[in-house]
């Protein structure tokens, strides 16, 4: 009987290592598609849900209401996006059925809640920009980081926008990267499609970006995925410090005795590392594109300096890319 179980177990991991190698090589020309066209470094699910559903989120979101009010509505909205992704669950099911094609819709919603090689190619575009147009950053970069990291940056200087290019980046690594492909190895197309609609959710409605009793539940569920994504990136990045050239691994590791801020879903202890391991400042209040003014803490070594450079922004980029690396040879080391 153990041995029926342990088989099975291994042929299933086996599979869904192979769909997720799969969907990564599908979401490669999405990204670059993405980034040819201007759109927001998120998922293409993210970007779906977005259009449908982010402007009637905010309309509940009315500040004339009493704190009950608003803390019923975003359990309510909470409510309303569990049953919302069980149906689709269903349907996609029903269709995967009668259709046969049910483990090829998987690998494509796969691919459709993946993030690959945006924010490297971001980067580069950004700093070319700045480097040929005398430190000007043009509307379309702008528009690209303003959507995509929920803060206006329409007056943000150089060091801002390198800033937010690399808390960017370790978001897209925690959210769009890693935390898809754990939910798929472990709980299939069903856990990647809830807990990728619930980070878009904490996204566009959490504390990250609005602050009151609107935000409460949604952060609730935030804090419960962010344990995996969060500590799996955090190894890997860890590692990835040993290999990477003029990082510090031993102020990496310091990071690791960072305060828990609340918000460790763009990653909290990731961004500590990167900051630590590369010797910068990041942090502190921004504007969301909301108008709602967000604190965070301050990251990186107490002599390091706020201002950020472009080789910096490399730098991180590289130990990121390293990080991609080491977590795509633990999942062929599974096989």
């Amino acid at each position: 009987m153990l041995e029926f179980i342990n088989s099975t177990l291994n042929n299933l991991i086996i599979t869904r290592i192979y769909d997720i190698v799969a969907a990564l090589i599908i979401s490669i020309p999405i990204s670059v598609f993405q980034y040819k066209a201007y759109w927001a470094l998120q998922p293409i699910l993210w970007g779906f849900l977005d259009k449908v559903f982010k402007a009637h989120l905010i309309k509940l979101n009315n500040p004339k209401k009493s704190e009950q009010i608003l803390f019923f509505r975003g359990l309510f909205v909470v409510c309303i996006f569990i049953a919302l992704t069980a149906a689709l669950l269903i349907a996609l099911n029903l269709l995967g059925t009668a259709l046969g094609l049910g483990k090829y819709i998987e690998i494509i919603i796969l691919a459709l809640c993946l993030t690959t090689i945006y924010p490297f190619l971001l980067n580069r575009a950004v700093q070319k920009e700045y480097k040929e147009n005398s430190k000007k950053l043009g509307a379309p970069y702008l528009g690209i980081i303003g959507d995509s990291t929920m803060r206006a940056v329409s007056t943000a200087d150089e060091s801002a926008i390198n800033r937010y290019l690399i808390s960017l980046s370790v978001m897209s690594y925690t959210r769009y990267f890693i935390a898809p492909i754990l939910f798929y190895m472990i709980g299939g197309v069903g856990l990647l499609l809830m807990g990728s609609v619930f980070l878009w959710l904490s996204a566009r409605i959490g504390s990250g970006v609005l602050t009151g009793a609107y935000t409460y539940t949604i952060t609730i569920f935030e804090e419960f995925l962010a344990v995996l994504p969060n500590f799996f990136a955090t190894t890997l990045l860890i590692m990835a410090t040993l290999i990477t050239p003029k990082t510090k691994f031993t102020s990496a590791l310091n990071a690791l005795s960072i305060k828990h801020s609340g918000h460790l879903l763009p990653g909290a202890h990731p961004l500590a590392i990167i900051a630590h391991a590369i010797n910068i400042s990041i942090g502190g209040k921004a504007k969301s594109s909301y108008g709602v003014m967000i604190e965070r803490p301050w990251y990186g070594p107490k002599d390091a300096k706020a201002k950020i450079e472009s080789a910096q922004t490399f730098h991180a980029q590289y130990l990121l890319a390293i990080a991609h690396i080491l977590a795509l040879f633990g999942l062929l080391i599974l096989l």
